[in-house]
């Protein structure tokens, strides 16, 4: 993603359907009931995703989840710098 659609993505202004498309179908995935429907994956999938990238997408908001709660848990300090603010 560039810079510019990170930022969108950061402010929910996402201007490309595709970027769009897969931020809402992960946006679902990471809600506390994490329900997926048949018509959520074939949305994701018209947008143009596969399989393989539909799994990397959910497997890596899955992977950010975790490293966000195990610092939390254990206060591990932070080795990179934050987000600019919007």
């Amino acid at each position: 993603m560039t810079e510019v659609e990170t930022i969108e993505v950061r402010r929910g202004t996402i201007k490309k359907p595709t970027l769009a498309a897969l931020v809402q179908f992960v946006t679902q995935a990471i809600r506390p009931d994490g329900r997926i429907t048949d018509e959520d994956v074939a949305a994701v999938k018209a947008a143009g995703y596969s399989d393989a990238q539909i799994t990397e997408a959910v497997l890596t908001a899955a992977q950010i989840m975790f490293a966000n709660v195990f610092q939390r848990v254990h206060q591990a300090p932070v080795d990179f710098p934050a987000a600019p603010t919007l």
